[in-house]
């Protein structure tokens, strides 16, 4: 009573409280019989701890049956393990006086029946005909039926024990006269007797004397359900043997038109076994048998009413054609391949799309316009099949994993005209698996398209309508066709086609579009070829770079991950020299050989120039339109804005970032980062409009922008008819003139109203008005340049600054310089605590140098 459930009590009466006590006894010895099988415990250990507790059950009155044939089954198991002499010793005594005599119980006759056909195995011939063979037999004309069912299940391990002579003359007419029993359980019995035991005879026996009988059997008119679909399980080890043993095609067609009458029946088991059997029934009979003997049958279990039946016929169809070969497929299954894809079940549909690549390689027959005719029938009906199975993704998965196929077997302008749209639709909205499959077919599309037409707008569609797209679920199903494409095309098609988009992409406002693109770089890296592509693996490499240091934690991980084999990763040699590794030695031969092939065979893979042209103006023009309607220009791998999971991937208004690589916003009047190397320094010219450049790599010149380095100093620039500028520090002071490193460490924000202000000096500027005319609170000296410092916590502080312009003046009048051109480095050596940093200006009139603290520069709008 310790294992019964707590809620025990609960139970309403005795009788299901019984039952309860029942299963669990039952589940309990279960788990022993799994023990024993499983031989988690030493067999001696086993036979004394459970024997005793196995027979003591056996024989004990007024256990429920499912409790002793629970116990039988687990002294089944146990029976291995037992000694020759303690089963004739202790077990063999008891068997023989449970089945004693027709006085005993059912249950005792029963239980004797299963003890002695497992204890068969472990006796000798001589001491089972001297032990109980004879009492066997009797038991097998028991006046219930119950006990003839047990012991008929035990007459092949006795006809294995005993040898052939002695299951010849007894146990083989024992079983053909069970075979004839009135109750039809024990006529099911017979026949997996028979089944088990016609392996172990030879074949001149089972022509004699198996076959006839086995003829008559099958042909009986008034089967029962029972036998029926005992032999709808069994037939097709029957027919196996039989035709071994027979070469008469009237003999095997009899045992085939009793599989035509079992597949004809009623009842639905009957059908499902027999659809559960066809295949293995077609290899048996031969594929010359299947036009006389087998199609009526397949046709008909194809057709059947009963939905499991015709999924069964649909799992094994393609075994079936690939059996007949094709050219009896293409005339024997086009129709019924036609039934089943059409039909109304989409568990039917799934399996049949499973295997549609199998299936329709069989009908590539040799004849071409054959072959054509059937292809045009298959078309329509893919159509049909993928319209009426609604939101079934299985199928829509499966039909996709066989496009790629379909270049082979369909027209290239049959592949545009119908599947190229249906991947196009499920490549940008269906579930995630079918996604990746529809990306792999539109790439093998365009890689086998044979009209340059067709393959350039293939090759828009996924620029203009993926890489381009606002939805982010599209961007990274872009990525995943950059994966496909560098498995189905060289590396140089790769990077002339497809490497911008990709670079682009690390850029992107959505972190699952750059954790996704991060598994790509190695590719991207090596589809460069040195030494030309010296600037696109300057690209990939600061994309890596960017990535690693990703703000959202999962790219910078998933980059970290990646950063291993990209390095790793060899770059190709123009030359012979093939791959290079990270250490500069030779390696990747093989593939450099199979790069090489893909290359010749692409040699007719061309795009329309006008319309790859027109593609790179919109690319350009986009760029340019997003930079400054953006208002925030980010380095690759920091994009400002993050978009919310699962959004669309439309980016959030861009939000000011508190890091130092980041560059303010993009404005006619913007503040950058002077670069730190010489060639990073900007050149302005005053009849190029407002521009910008910057000093990292990957970045772009045109429209209005700023530099960037890590120096922590920015520069305004604004370009009208003369070009002036001044530096702005973006170092800050404590109480003491000291620079405080937590405000180093952040960079220089102008709100609105600071460049309003400093866009109307440079202004005055540009109208040839002085510092000292506009300022009453100035030395009064001419000034010729002028520098202000950031303000940094209500103490002010001094910075570094630099003569960027000249101011000329003359007497009664003031004078304009020409503006300058080159915009110098400023020294950015750390201020030390005692003497703070000054800018030293250059005058114009005098030619002396003189030095000048620089004006803080309040983050509010002077007034």
């Amino acid at each position: 009573m310790d294992a019964l459930p707590e809620d025990w009590q609960a139970v309403p009466n005795e009788k299901e409280k019984c039952e309860e006590i029942t299963r669990l006894t039952v589940a309990a010895i279960e788990a022993l019989t799994l023990v024993i099988e499983s031989q988690l415990v030493p067999g001696s250990d086993v036979v004394d701890l459970l024997l005793p507790s196995v027979l003591a059950n056996i024989n004990a009155v007024g256990t429920p049956d499912e409790v002793v044939n629970a116990w039988l089954k687990c002294f089944h198991a146990l029976v291995p393990l037992l000694d020759k002499a303690l089963i004739k010793a202790k077990i063999l005594p008891v068997a023989l006086a449970k089945g004693a005599n027709d006085e005993t119980s059912v249950q005792s006759r029963v239980i004797c029946c299963a003890m002695l056909g497992s204890m068969a195995a472990c006796l000798t011939k001589e001491e089972i005909e001297r032990g109980y063979l004879r009492r066997a037999m009797t038991l097998c004309q028991d006046t219930d039926y119950i006990v003839r069912i047990n012991m008929c299940d035990g007459l092949h391990c006795l006809a294995a024990a005993v040898g052939l002579d002695v299951t010849v003359a007894t146990i083989l007419p024992e079983i053909f006269e069970l075979m004839k029993d009135e109750e039809p359980l024990v006529r099911v019995a017979a026949v997996n007797s028979l089944v088990a035991v016609m392996g172990a005879l030879p074949a001149e026996i089972r022509r004699k004397k198996v076959l006839p009988f086995c003829r008559l059997f099958f042909q009986s008119p008034d089967m029962e359900s029972q036998v029926a679909r005992c032999m709808a399980l069994q037939f097709p080890t029957v027919l196996s043997q039989v035709v071994a043993d027979i070469d008469n095609d009237l003999e095997v067609g009899v045992f085939l038109g009793a599989y035509r009458q079992l597949a004809q029946r009623q009842d639905s088991e009957t059908r499902r076994l027999c659809a559960q059997s066809c295949a293995v029934v077609l290899r048996a009979a031969t594929p010359r048998r299947y036009a006389t003997h087998v199609h009526e049958a397949l046709t008909g279990l194809v057709a059947d009413p009963d939905q499991e039946v015709r999924r069964l016929m649909a799992l094994q169809f393609h075994d079936i054609c690939k059996m007949l070969g094709k050219e009896r497929c293409a005339q024997y299954m086009k129709r019924t391949f036609l039934n089943l894809l059409g039909d109304e079940s989409n568990a039917v549909r799934v399996e049949v799309m499973a295997s549609l690549v199998q299936t329709l390689d069989q009908f590539c027959i040799a004849n071409e316009e054959a072959r054509t005719r059937a292809f045009a029938d298959f078309l329509p009906a893919l159509l049909a099949a993928d319209a009426g199975c609604g939101y079934c993704w299985r199928i829509h998965h499966h039909l996709m994993l066989a496009f790629p196929h379909f270049v082979h077997m369909f027209t290239s302008d049959g592949i545009n005209e119908n599947f190229l749209p249906m991947a196009l639709k499920y490549m940008a909205g269906g579930v995630a698996p079918v996604r990746e499959a529809a990306a792999d077919a539109v790439v093998t599309f365009m890689r086998h398209s044979r009209k340059q037409a067709q393959r350039t707008d293939m090759y828009c569609k996924l620029i203009r309508d993926f890489a381009r797209a606002k939805s982010h679920w599209r961007r990274m199903n872009f990525i995943d066709a950059c994966h496909f494409v560098v498995r189905r095309f060289s590396t140089k098609f790769f990077k002339s086609y497809f490497l911008d988009a990709c670079l682009e992409l690390t850029a992107d406002p959505v972190p699952n579009v750059r954790l996704h693109l991060a598994a790509l770089l190695p590719a991207l890296k090596q589809s460069i070829r040195l030494p030309e592509d010296v600037e696109q693996l300057e690209r990939v490499n600061s994309a890596m770079s960017n990535l690693a240091t990703d703000n959202d934690r999962d790219v910078a991980a998933e980059a970290r991950a990646v950063n291993d084999l990209f390095k790793r990763t060899p770059v190709r040699m123009t030359g012979g020299a093939g791959l290079l590794d990270m250490n500069g030695l030779p390696g990747g031969h093989s593939s450099e050989s199979e790069d090489t092939k893909k290359e010749e065979e692409e040699a007719d893979v061309t795009f329309s120039v006008d319309d790859i042209e027109k593609l790179r103006n919109e690319e350009a023009l986009l760029v340019k339109n997003r930079r400054m309607g953006s208002g925030d220009v980010s380095r690759p791998g920091r994009p400002g804005p993050r978009a919310a999971a699962g959004g669309s991937g439309r980016a959030d208004p861009p939000r000011p970032r508190r890091s130092t690589n980041d560059a303010p916003a993009a404005s006619p009047l913007s503040i950058t980062n002077l670069s730190s190397s010489s060639s990073s320094r900007s050149n302005l010219d005053s009849k190029s409009g407002v521009a910008g450049s910057r000093s990292n790599s990957g970045g772009r010149v045109g429209g209005t922008a700023g530099t960037s380095s890590d120096d922590g100093q920015w520069s305004i620039r604004a370009t009208g008819g003369t070009t002036a500028s001044r530096v702005i520090s973006s170092s800050s002071s404590g109480p003491s003139g000291q620079s405080s490193p937590d405000k180093l460490s952040r960079p220089y924000r102008t709100s609105p109203d600071q460049v309003v202000s400093v866009g109307r000096s440079l202004a005055n500027l540009t109208t040839g008005k002085t510092l000292s005319d506009r300022s009453a609170s100035s030395s009064g000296a001419s000034t010729s340049g002028s520098a202000f410092s950031s303000k940094s916590s209500g103490a002010s502080g001094n910075a570094s600054g630099a003569s960027i312009g000249k101011l000329s003046t003359s007497a009664g009048s003031v004078k304009r310089a020409s503006a300058v051109s080159n915009i110098s480095r400023i020294p950015s050596t750390p201020s030390s605590p005692t003497s703070p940093s000054k800018s030293t200006i250059k005058s114009g009139n005098s030619g002396t140098n003189r030095s000048s603290t620089a004006a803080p520069l309040n983050r509010q709008r002077t007034k």
